[in-house]
């Protein structure tokens, strides 16, 4: 793992966030899928609920 520091506007957090998730994209930034959550509580960025991914994966269409 490189000690490189990723700068991101909450916006961008918000914006990867809601991209991937938390499990995945950690690691992506050099975090546990759980301290990015920590991470955007802090922030007061919102993370997708548990089962997002699962319902966008079968079509339903999840509350944000």
């Amino acid at each position: 793992m490189s000690d490189e520091t990723i700068r991101l506007s909450r916006q961008e957090l918000h914006d990867r966030v809601w991209s991937k998730p938390l499990w995945k994209l950690g690691p992506e930034m050099g975090f546990s899928g759980r301290g990015l959550a920590k991470l955007c509580a802090r922030c007061g960025v919102p993370v997708p609920q548990r089962g997002y991914w699962e319902k966008l994966r079968f079509g339903k269409a999840p509350q944000r």
